[in-house]
């Protein structure tokens, strides 16, 4: 195994949690996770004691099943499921099992944006009314929507809305001439090989609105991912977990996207990969779209929470988990 400067880890971790409607001190909780440095060191002993700390905050949080993974330069340097994809069926989570990962969607749909923008085929100061009927006036700008500013007077004041970020779906569908999730499937997914993602839950159901592009054999491969997709619970109470049907199937630039801690290491490497200037200049690669990395900063955004704690760039943290909300009340 790969031995890891664990006093480096302890500065650079970043949590992408699926937990969605934890309390305020659960999610304390996970901050805690990456702020502690003790017991954190260089051998395989201490990144034992690592993984016990996750499993008991798993434990302690009642969640399900989830899974991990460290990313190091660019390399998947250890990767473990905790608890269970499916609590009933006894299977467990693994570094492979598929999650919703919800509005972690939207940073590959600014991905997709921005190597627009650097193709030359869309300008960010273009008025949203362009491309959508539900903005009436040229006020807001496609710039607004992308950066949670379109709200009140645009540009003054950040307020979060994935369902605005939904509305750039259209923008990115209308200047590429192709749907969104075929889109993401032949410019991301496809091309860094994150064969465990799939552009959405009914792909299935879709497939003759772009069948041309899809082969039998990526058929089957999705039927085999969303085969092996971890279930969703709710706690109810301090105990209960219900298995409940995740509400939305499809895909928008905001939400709907399933992928895996090992694909999503995958692309976090494609994103942090310095570019050559000609692979710049022909709009290949990733661009991160303005999601940059902070400081202790937190995000409460959904189903999906996210911390950054003393970020550098060579290493992170990646954590799914299959819980999507908890209901204090109970019985």
């Amino acid at each position: 195994m790969t031995r890891i400067d664990f006093k480096a880890l302890a500065k650079c971790l970043v949590v992408l949690a699926l937990l969605g409607g934890l309390s305020s001190g659960s999610w304390g909780q996970i901050k805690s996770l990456c702020e502690s440095r003790q017991g954190l060191g260089q051998n395989n002993r201490r990144l034992d004691r690592f993984t016990k700390q996750l499993e008991d905050l798993r434990q302690s949080l009642k969640i399900p099943g989830l899974s991990a993974a460290i990313v190091r330069d660019q390399k998947v340097v250890w990767a473990k499921g905790l608890g269970f994809a499916d609590i009933e069926k006894r299977i467990p989570a693994t570094p492979d099992t598929p999650y919703r990962i919800a509005s972690l969607t939207k940073t590959f749909a600014s991905t997709l944006l921005m190597q627009l923008v650097e193709q030359g085929k869309l300008d960010l100061d273009e008025p949203m009314s362009k491309y959508s009927s539900g903005f009436k006036n040229d006020a807001v700008k496609v710039r607004h929507v992308f950066t949670h500013t379109s709200e009140g007077t645009p540009g003054d004041r950040y307020h979060y809305s994935g369902n605005r970020f939904a509305s750039l779906t259209t923008v990115i569908e209308k200047v590429s001439d192709r749907r969104f999730r075929e889109l993401l499937a032949n410019n991301i997914l496809d091309k860094l090989d994150m064969t465990n993602s799939v552009p959405g839950q009914n792909i299935l159901a879709e497939t003759g609105r772009w069948s041309d592009s899809l082969s039998k054999e990526t058929l089957n491969r999705y039927e085999g991912v969303l085969a092996r997709l971890a279930n969703p619970y709710i706690l109810y109470g301090s105990n209960e977990m219900i298995p409940v049907s995740y509400p939305p199937l499809g895909i928008s630039a905001s939400a709907g996207l399933i992928s895996t801690v090992i694909d999503l290491a995958k692309y976090d490497a494609a994103v942090d990969r310095p570019r050559s200037s000609e692979a710049r200049n022909a709009g290949e690669g990733f661009h991160s779209g303005g999601f940059k990395r902070r400081p202790d900063a937190s995000l409460r955004t959904g189903l999906v929470h996210t911390a950054a704690c003393g970020i550098e760039a060579d290493m992170a943290l990646r954590i799914l988990a299959s819980i999507l909300r908890i209901d204090p009340q109970g019985p």
